[in-house]
This record gives C-alpha cells, structure tokens and sequence, in this order.
C-alpha cells in the first residue's frame, strides 16, 4: 500500500512573524500632554509647600532672636542699643553715652558703631563669635578678630528666601573679598525698628543734626532699636506686644565705587536699623517692584549703602509681606497692603497709640506714629 504524503502549508503567523502592537505617535503625543499638565497642576503646589516651609524657618528664627532680646532685657535691664555710632551736632558729641547694658570688658565711652545684633550672640547660642568681638574698637578700625567675626554667617539671622545666599556685604574691599584683612561682613535679614519714618538724621524741634553725615542713624528714634537707645520696658508704654523691634530685610544688588556689580544689605554687626517710612514691599524695595538689575544702588554718585539704608525699607521675597517681631516675642507676618498708620503705631514705644481689630488690619487711634522722638529718660 502506497502512502500518501500530506504537506501542510507552513503556519507564517505562528513561526516568528506574529503582529506587533505599541503606542501609536499620536498616542504618545497624547500621554505626554498628560504628564505636561500633571506637573502644571502639581509644580505650584510643590513651589508653594517649599516656600511655606522656608517662610516657616524665617518666622522661626524671628522668634529665636525676639527671645534673645527679652533675655537680654532680663540680663541688663534694657534691649540693647540699636547701634552706637559716632555722631555731632553744633554743641559736639551728642550726649547719650550708654551707661548700662554694655558687655563685659568694654569701654562705655567708646563709640564702636556696633549693633544689637552683635550684642544679642551670647543669647543666640554664639558665644565663640561674641568673643572674638573687640567692642573698644570703632568700626572702619575694626580689630583683625572683629573683621573676622564679622565676616561669619550667623544662621539664624538669614531667611531661607534670601537670594544673596554667600550673604557678603560689600563695605570696603573688593568684589571677591580678598581684602587683607577682608573689610566687607556677612548680611542679616534682620532690621532693627528705630522710627516709624525716619531712622536716620531725625532734627526734633530745638535739635541741630548732622548735616554732613546722612548716614547717621538718628538717636531720636521713637522706636525701641535706634543709635544709643538703651530702651528700658518700662519706656514702652504703647505696650511690648504692641510694639515692633525688628523687622525683615533683604539684600539688593548695588554699585560700587569702581562700578562693579555688588550686594548691599544690613550687616548684623553694626547700625542695622531702619523706619517703615517706606511700609512693607514699599515702591523702593526690590521685592516691590525696583528693579536692581536696571536701577542698582549706587548712590547716586554717593553712597551705596547710604541710599539702601535710607529708601528701601522693610521686604521680603515670601509672597505678599514680611515678618515683624514685637518687643514681647512674638512675630506676625504683615501683609503688603497693611495701612501705613497701623505700622507707624506699631513702630512707635509711646506715642499712645492703639490698634483695635487685630494688628495688621485693625484700626489705630491715637497719634498715629507722629510727632519728633525723644531719648528715653536715662
């Protein structure tokens, strides 16, 4: 018998070349547009959790240094002077000499044109560097271990959303620094509250000031932080939880005298004080509206610093205001549009001021602010 032979025709789709499937262009396309507006959806979010923790950090660190000040206070009996800087009028050397609250070993005549900042370390938990101070040398002759302590960052006086993150401040060397020894310091996002409009060269009625140094913080500050203060609670009759002592600052970007680009802000070390003359983000702030690329600080052919110190006020890059800390400790956020009269009565010590509705949008009675300062009694 004959077999038969049977051929099968071979199974193509079975031997290696089966259909293949995957995205398309168009739905790749369509996937990625996805993810696009996931993130669009979810980068804000983020953004803002960040800048809520930083803004958490910053209001933290208000709260450390408004502590170190009332610890100061219970140590000496007054918060520190705002700064003590050198100053005259027609009859000569103003008169305030401090007469207490002076660290251990310092002459009590000199005049070293440091500030509260430097006073306050030892409450900060920043001894070493307090010590390495020599508060009998006035600043512009600053011993060599002054000019090293002031070149140190003290963490707590920077906020997280300062741009100038090195914190240098040019003063009197060069772009890098390399100053022998290195004559520029290291910033604060801290101000003290001197006035509530002019924290430097205030003339009250009957008083001659110094014509021909603007740059001379005022020792008529209305405040509580200004030049020879020695502002004891007891003269803070508005209320010490009615009552700023230092509010937040930020660097901007200045000229210096050989027109290279340089960063300007207040150094902890010395008369880091200032008014709300120009209210929080005022026009002349960098985070409120002034653009520092196209119109640095430079003086105006004067002093850079002079300028900074004198216009841009009290700012900060959280969105919408800044941080102030009140003479009791504590520390509310301030809103940009807060009434300028509120501020002033908050930055007044005794000017019978009242704020009724809440302290950043309440409603103020009294003198609002006006009116020439007067040192506390001694």
């Amino acid at each position: 018998m004959k077999r038969s032979l049977m051929f099968f025709p071979q199974n193509r789709n079975r031997r290696g070349q089966q259909t293949l499937t995957g995205f398309t262009l168009v739905e790749l396309l369509v996937v990625i547009a996805i993810i696009g507006v996931l993130v669009a959806l979810l980068l804000p979010a983020v953004q803002a959790a960040r800048e809520a923790a930083r803004r958490s950090t910053c209001q933290s660190n208000f709260k450390q240094v408004g502590v170190a000040l009332q610890n100061y206070h219970s140590a000496f009996g007054a918060f520190p002077d705002g700064t003590r800087y050198t100053t005259t009028d027609t009859a000569g050397v103003y008169n305030f000499k401090p007469t207490k609250n002076i660290p251990s070993g310092a002459n009590a005549n000199s005049y070293p044109g440091m500030g509260w900042g430097a006073y306050i370390l030892p409450y900060m938990e920043q001894q070493q560097i307090f010590s390495m101070i020599d508060f009998n040398h006035a600043q512009g002759n600053f011993a060599p271990r002054s000019w090293e302590a002031a070149g140190m960052i003290v963490p707590t006086f920077i906020c997280p959303s300062e741009r100038n993150q090195e914190a240098w401040i040019d003063c009197c060397t060069d772009k890098d620094h390399s100053g022998v020894p290195t004559w520029d310091w290291r910033m604060t996002n801290m101000a003290g509250v001197a006035d509530s409009r002019k924290a430097y060269s205030r003339k009250p009625a009957g008083r001659d000031d110094d014509a021909n140094h603007p740059f001379v913080p005022t020792p008529y500050g209305k405040g509580i932080l200004f030049n020879f203060s020695a502002v004891e609670a007891r003269h803070v009759t508005d209320g010490l939880s009615n009552t700023f002592i230092v509010g937040e600052m930020v660097s901007a970007e200045g000229i210096d005298a050989a027109g290279q680009k340089v960063w300007v802000a207040h150094g902890w070390i010395t008369r880091n004080v200032a008014d709300l003359g120009q209210g929080v983000n005022g026009p002349q702030s960098v985070p409120g509206g002034r653009d520092d690329q196209l119109d640095p600080f430079d003086g105006d052919g004067g002093n850079r610093h002079d300028e900074f110190h004198r216009e841009h006020g009290f700012a900060s890059w959280h969105p919408g205001g800044a941080h102030m800390a009140f003479a009791d400790g504590s520390v509310q956020f301030f809103g940009e549009d807060t009434d300028a009269l509120v501020l002033w009565a908050h930055a007044t010590r005794a000017d019978d001021d009242i704020v009724s509705g809440g302290s950043a949008s309440g409603v103020v009675t009294g003198n609002d602010g006006v009116g020439g300062g007067t040192p506390p009694p001694r």
